[in-house]
């Protein structure tokens, strides 16, 4: 799914070079035999190195009897091999290291993450390599741990914002599989079985459908021969992943009752899939104009002039097969609060004057920059272009992108997809304002 870096891009070389006196930075990329595709940063100024194996699979891809499997996958990929049979054993071998690991998932994809210092490096990859292909997914273990999710699921229905998020989505994309609750429900949790969380993974998690990420003090040349030596007996599948179809609903206000002290509100336009990339940089950079920082014009207008919010956030988020732009926050007065949205949405094309344009652009790289200083983030970018186009995506190849958007473009977007009368409108509050 992309969020705010990109989408598909232009074909570059697979190499991107860049060296100082002291530091070499590099892209690179290539594909196993069986379809697994590596990505890689190297960078030698850091001495650590960050790993992420990245699938594609999640809420969006579950039959109806599967709902919330790949994220019970997740867990059960850190709970016991037959080399490592317990989950504790797992976690001392990374604790003793130092290190990090963790897997999450989401609606398009389940990532497995390992992170040490550099001198760790083939440890990392035998270790990653015998909880996915060697992962256990005992029925005393899953029983257990079936347990443990419905005590995260309960979690997530308490706090209100990961709650809104959910009745966000469900409004949104109702007969749609991106509808679907990330971790299930009770019912579907309790039922799961062994047999059936292996049958998911065969089809799944399988290397023509994933990417080796790694970023860090290591070279291409050496990830790649660690991959070939951990990897390269995974079977691969020529399974197809399909998009469904989607037909965005209509203008419309949800309102879900709750006792809380404030209303959130999620004022939502629907926008564009992920491969429409030239139309999604021009909305990220909407997005950047409204809402970037203190000076922003939804916090100058919402919460400096009006007094209405505390705070108030924006994001452009898009899929392979549909895309909408948000605007959320949490108030006492959701009526005059979404009023002044729509006013604000409404004067977009008078207010994002072109001489702003270039601005906005230094503003969005210089931000994108600060962040991919982090190698962790490296590799979530990297994940970002491996999902939404299925090759690598350097960080240049973005920033040029970002600065070959013209404001036509910029008003072409506003003009087609953020139009007031098209808003579908989400609140969770004390009272129902969409009478």
């Amino acid at each position: 799914m992309r969020r705010t870096r990109g989408g598909n891009r232009r074909r570059l070389p697979l190499l991107y070079f860049l060296k100082t006196d002291r530091i070499a930075i590099m892209y690179k990329e290539s594909t196993l035999e069986n379809g697994l595709k590596i990505l890689t940063y190297e960078d030698t100024s850091i001495p650590v190195i960050d790993i992420q194996l990245v699938f594609r699979a999640g809420s969006r891809y579950e039959e109806s009897h599967q709902k919330g499997y790949a994220h019970i996958l997740e867990h059960m990929l850190l709970k016991g091999t037959a080399k490592r049979p317990s989950p504790v054993l797992i976690a001392k071998e990374v604790d003793d290291k130092g290190g990090y690991k963790n897997a999450f998932t989401s609606r398009q994809s389940l990532a497995m993450v390992l992170q040490a210092a550099d001198n760790y490096s083939e440890e990392l990859f035998e270790l990653l390599s015998d909880m996915l292909l060697n992962s256990l997914i005992a029925p005393a273990v899953l029983e257990n741990e079936k347990k443990i999710i419905i005590e995260e699921l309960k979690k997530a229905d308490d706090n209100t914002d990961n709650f809104f998020t959910r009745f966000n989505f469900e409004k949104l994309f109702d007969g749609h599989p991106l509808s679907s609750n990330i971790f299930g429900d009770a019912e579907s949790i309790s039922s799961a079985n062994s047999d059936e969380l292996k049958k998911y993974k065969e089809k799944f998690l399988v290397p023509n459908n994933s990417a080796l990420i790694v970023a860090g003090n290591i070279s291409h040349d050496q990830v790649v021969i660690l991959a070939k030596k951990y990897f390269s007996e995974w079977p691969g599948k020529s399974d197809t992943l399909l998009s469904a179809e989607f037909k965005p609903s209509v203008p419309n206000r949800y309102f879900y009752s709750k006792d809380v002290k404030q209303t959130m509100v999620a004022y939502n336009l629907f926008t564009i899939p992920v491969s429409r990339t030239r139309e999604f940089l021009a909305l990220d950079l909407v997005r950047n104009f409204l809402n970037f920082g203190g000076s922003s014009v939804l916090i100058e207008e919402l919460r400096h002039k009006r007094g209405l919010v505390y705070s108030v956030g924006a994001n452009s988020l898009a899929f392979s097969d549909a895309g909408f732009f948000t605007i959320r926050t949490s108030t006492t007065k959701p009526k005059e609060t979404i009023k002044a949205i729509e006013d604000i949405i409404r004067n977009l094309k008078s207010l994002f004057t072109v001489n702003l344009l270039e601005g906005i652009k230094a503003r969005r790289i210089g931000a994108f920059k600060r962040y991919i200083a982090n190698p962790y983030n490296q590799v979530d970018f990297l994940a970002d272009g491996f999902l939404d186009s299925n090759k690598l995506v350097t960080s240049e190849e973005f920033i040029a992108e970002i600065n070959s958007v013209s404001h036509e473009e910029i008003l072409n977007v506003i003009d087609t997809y953020l139009k007031p009368e098209k808003a579908v409108i989400t609140a969770i509050g004390p009272e129902d304002f969409t009478a």
